[in-house]
């Protein structure tokens, strides 16, 4: 079960502080707690926090003890057994989640000790951008919407693509699993290979977006292959830099 979850906390590069957290799974659960238990002293004189979390928060009558919210949270995400985490720019995510249980021996057997990142999802993908969040940013709930959203933008975009192309070989998942969109080589030879395949991969694009020009049709189908050419293209340059 894919659970997208995002947190609010106080940060001053020594402690992570929960705030709040949220999480929404993908057969429609949500859950949102406040943590009443926050050092709410030192967040009162963090600026940032006051101006964009704050004002977000629900009543303080609707706010719990950490320990509710520890209890709450590990039943949510073990509702099947078998949780798979989602965050955006997870690390500090990862800490805030993983800190209510206390220390690493402390984890709940079955919730993952890692939490997978939309951002390294994007990177594979050669994905740029999604879709702006129209309202609610730095409200936790809202956020974790967003994060599913975005999720599934990202899935649907890979999905119709292979569809268009009507081949795995050339395929978005093709070329994240092939590894062309994975950290630099130290191996300049590897690194000019990668580039020249990206660049194979985007001729193929190229002579499919024609073709569809020639029939005329499906113009949804053009723009996502316009889409994913010129973002493996960029990737290709910056690969042949890397070498």
């Amino acid at each position: 079960m894919k659970c997208f979850y995002d947190t609010e906390f106080h940060d001053d590069g020594n402690t992570i502080d929960l705030i709040s957290i949220a999480i929404v799974a993908e057969d429609g659960r949500e859950y949102y707690a406040v943590n009443a238990d926050a050092d709410w002293a030192r967040i009162a004189e963090h600026q940032w926090l006051m101006w964009n979390v704050v004002p977000q928060l629900p009543p303080m009558q609707d706010w719990k003890p950490k320990v509710q919210i520890r209890d709450e949270v590990a039943a949510f995400l073990l509702h099947d057994g078998h949780p798979e985490l989602w965050a955006d720019y997870a690390a500090y995510d990862h800490v805030a989640l993983a800190q209510l249980f206390g220390t690493m021996l402390h984890f709940p057997t079955g919730i993952p000790m890692y939490t997978n990142d939309l951002r390294s999802l994007l990177r594979w993908y050669g994905i740029e951008a999604l879709p702006s969040q129209k309202s609610g940013l730095h409200d936790a709930l809202e956020d974790a919407r967003h994060l599913r959203a975005s999720f599934e933008y990202v899935m649907q975009l890979a999905g119709r693509i292979r569809v268009v192309m009507g081949s795995p070989e050339i395929s978005v998942e093709k070329l994240a699993d092939s590894r062309l969109f994975v950290v630099p080589d130290p191996d300049h030879d590897i690194q000019k290979a990668k580039a020249r395949a990206l660049d194979e991969a985007a001729d193929v694009l190229r002579a499919r977006i024609r073709e569809i020009d020639q029939e005329r049709t499906g113009s949804w189908a053009r723009n996502d292959l316009v889409i994913v050419e010129k973002v493996i293209r960029s990737r290709a340059e910056a690969t042949r830099r890397e070498a």
